[in-house]
């Protein structure tokens, strides 16, 4: 991908103006999904921002954002373990790759995460301000998972099954 500076330099200049002139910035945004796994689990997030200078120079500004997101992810898979063979009596050859038992696994994830931010700036002259910032977030990750290995007794005993659930 092919970058043009010029027009690059010419977004950030149109930038650097709007803030200047003291312009209000207010932006939102949504959006969702769906994932048919485990029944059905969505994902949702939503923010906005918005910030605005005051005053006849425009010299006090103020900026404030938030976000919300929340994850619903489920995954399903299956998970092959795989040992090599050790007879020693000569039947097979010894080191063979062998899949020697298979874990089903079901995860459900419920994650959320929302935060917001603001920072007050002051213009004392020109190439000089005062700010304050802050930040808070907070991330919540709990989920379930089921893992199911289902297993053969012993060569001396194959028709002994277990299914365990962990």
């Amino acid at each position: 991908m092919r970058i043009d500076h010029e027009k690059q330099r010419t977004v950030q200049a149109f930038a650097a103006d709007v803030v200047r002139r003291g312009f209000t910035h207010a932006a939102l945004l949504g959006m969702g999904g769906y994932n048919s796994l485990s029944g059905g689990r969505t994902v949702d997030q939503f923010s906005g921002t918005y910030g605005q200078r005051f005053g006849k120079e425009k010299r006090l500004g103020l900026m404030f954002g938030g976000t919300y997101d929340w994850n619903g992810r489920a995954i399903e898979d299956v998970e092959p373990s795989v040992a090599t063979t050790d007879t020693g009596n000569g039947d097979f050859a010894t080191g063979v790759p062998v899949t020697n038992g298979t874990d089903l696994r079901q995860y459900r994830y419920d994650r959320t995460r929302y935060g917001f931010g603001g920072t007050v700036d002051y213009r004392l002259g020109a190439g000089s301000s005062v700010y304050l910032r802050g930040m808070f977030s907070e991330f919540q990750d709990f989920g379930e998972d089921w893992i199911y290995s289902p297993s053969i007794g012993s060569f001396a005993s194959p028709a002994i099954w277990a299914i365990a659930a962990r």
